[in-house]
């Protein structure tokens, strides 16, 4: 019995030593636990430490390389890694490049408020960005730099970029505006961007903004190294009217700014000459406006030289021709009188309109019919000052069921109220029918 008590004893005496140890053992724990916590830096740190960083670079730069070829280079405040080797995090991006498989820059200045690139995925992503698209300047012969064509660049802002290095595609999504001359680009769902070729596409719709117009379209191609852009399936553009209009203009002009303007056409083309803009539209062209309708095959207008030129069978109904008159002009000459008051369909093979000089000319088949009168020629001229109208070519002059002047040359002018025909002069006379003497 007394062996037994020991036995008990020591067992006793042994597990109240093991209970003590780990009495102690928990109380440590729930001592550090409560310092852990009330810890916020090292309660961050336990759960994942997502502000950790292994490697830090202040003020400097990455570079991209694919088949021992520079690709991209992106210059930022602080550059960082977090666990992962081949994920570097991005904040106050202040310049980048992105390059072709020959080297040349595709995408320059870029800019950024923060991002990201993979390395092994080759992927760089960025927010809040802007950037430059252009011409790729084309490899020099011989160290030639100065005999490269000077860049025209095209600007880009986005809430997000995002580059595939591996595809050679980067897409701009979030908000989108491209910068393009005068031009103002909105694509409606981003934009798509080939490195390779150095070509844009907008495929889910557009809105542009030139001056006081906003122009529509499905779908817009931008070709940077040749400096133009196209839109292949419909456009449609529409210029408010200005109801104060503007005191310095002819008030011709004014009258004209104060109508609403708007044009149709299947296809267009967004261009420069001289630096200036350039825009072109072809198919089905239709020009609205209250008082007048314009249809053509292609038109032209050079931002640029303030001409527009009308091409294809060109066909102008008017209202009425006051727009050829000085302001506060009365005519007297009857005749001239209910010219201008008529409606009239012009019609013609080609049109150039100077906004600058007020100058206009119509080409090849013209012909102006009015319900009093029919005018042919080849050509057709109108100058502001003096105020002329000028008919050359196989010139016909014909009131309906009366007189027809023949000539090679006919001058109305508006100013005098005269008209002159010139060279091989024929004329043709109806004579009136004498009243029966019944009646």
């Amino acid at each position: 019995m007394k062996k037994k008590i020991q036995t008990y004893s020591f067992l006793w005496s042994r597990n109240t030593h093991r209970v003590a140890k780990f009495s102690v053992a928990v109380v440590s724990f729930f001592m550090i636990a409560t310092m852990i916590f009330r810890s916020e830096d090292v309660q961050h740190l336990l759960i994942g430490q997502p502000d950790r960083r292994d490697v830090e670079i202040f003020n400097s730069s990455l570079r991209g390389y694919s088949n021992n070829r520079l690709h991209w280079v992106i210059k930022a405040k602080q550059i960082w890694s977090q666990g992962n080797k081949t994920v570097f995090k991005l904040s106050g991006l202040t310049d980048g490049q992105l390059y072709d498989d020959d080297g040349r820059i595709v995408i320059q200045h870029l800019m950024a408020s923060n991002g990201e690139t993979n390395i092994r995925s080759k992927v760089i992503s960025l927010y809040s960005v802007s950037a430059e698209l252009g011409f790729r300047p084309a490899v020099p012969l011989h160290g030639l730099l100065a005999s490269e064509k000077p860049a025209r660049r095209v600007r880009v802002d986005a809430d997000e970029m995002h580059y595939f290095g591996t595809s050679k595609r980067t897409f701009l999504q979030g908000n989108v505006a491209i910068y393009q001359g005068k031009f103002k680009i909105v694509p409606k769902n981003g934009l798509q961007v080939d490195n390779a070729t150095n070509t844009a596409f907008i495929t889910e719709g557009f809105t542009i903004y030139y001056d006081r117009m906003v122009i529509t379209g499905n779908t817009m191609t931008i070709h940077m190294d040749d400096e133009y852009s196209e839109v292949p399936d419909g456009i449609r553009g529409i210029r408010s009217a200005i109801p104060t209009g503007d005191p310095e203009l002819d008030p011709r002009e004014n009258r004209l700014r104060k109508l609403p303007t708007e044009w149709v056409a299947e296809k267009a083309r967004f261009s420069s000459k001289n630096g200036e803009d350039v825009m072109t539209l072809e198919g089905g062209v239709e020009i609205i406006q209250p008082d007048k309708t314009i249809t053509t095959s292609q038109l032209e207008y050079d931002d640029g030289s303030d001409v527009l030129t009308l091409q294809g069978k060109v066909v102008i109904k008017n209202r009425n021709l006051l727009w050829a008159l000085k302001p506060g002009k009365i005519i007297k000459n009857d005749d001239i009188r209910k010219t201008i008051a008529q409606p009239s369909i012009i019609t013609g093979s080609k049109a150039i309109f100077e906004g600058g000089t007020k100058r206009g000319r119509i080409i090849g088949n013209v012909k102006i019919e009015q319900d009093s009168q029919t005018i042919e020629s080849q050509k057709m001229e109108y100058d502001d000052n003096p105020a002329l109208l000028r008919f050359t070519g196989n010139v016909v002059f014909e009131k309906t069921n009366s007189d027809t002047l023949r000539c090679s040359e006919l001058t109305i002018d508006l100013d005098n109220e005269e008209m002159l025909a010139r060279r091989s002069i024929s004329t043709e006379f109806k004579l009136k029918k004498k009243p029966n003497a019944s009646n």
